[in-house]
């Protein structure tokens, strides 16, 4: 009996799909010194703040703060929190040229988006803080350099 094409084909999804599913939202050594709330700087003002959020099992969610006024006259916060894909390290932390941080939404559908990025300490209102620089991040309208302050609650 001849083997069928479809024969194949199946035990190559099975695999590929097994291969997606371990490696997605894994994280390689260092990977945890990402983990937490970054400030997107590009995105923020003093009333209204954008934070990534990295989360340790890998969940990618935007967190915004925004100062609003009542019809009283008195200031609230009003706290959205949206979690739109996975992220995870490519690469080691400690490879400055090669690593990158990746973000898939339907890793069954489509691969992921991998940014490289820099990674050093600032001093921000006389505290030091991380900040990462995601390189090239494609925006909504432009791609530019994207500066995310670690915040510090």
């Amino acid at each position: 009996m001849r083997p069928r094409v479809s024969d194949g084909l199946g035990a190559t999804l099975a695999l590929l799909a097994i291969g997606c599913a371990t490696s997605i939202g894994s994280h390689e050594s260092g990977a945890t010194e990402l983990v937490g709330e970054w400030v997107d700087v590009a995105k923020t003002t003093p009333r209204d703040s954008m934070i990534w959020v990295l989360g340790a099992k890998g969940d990618d969610r935007l967190l915004r703060l925004r100062l609003a006024t009542t019809s009283a006259g008195s200031d609230s916060v009003e706290r959205t929190d949206d979690t739109y894909s996975r992220w995870y390290l490519q690469g080691r932390l400690d490879d400055t040229t090669g690593r990158a941080l990746c973000f898939t939404k339907r890793p069954a559908h489509f691969g992921p988006t991998c940014y490289p990025f820099r990674m050093d300490t600032i001093k921000v209102d006389g505290a030091m803080r991380r900040r990462i620089v995601v390189l090239g991040y494609a925006g909504r309208h432009h791609t530019t350099d994207r500066p995310l302050i670690e915040r510090v609650p």
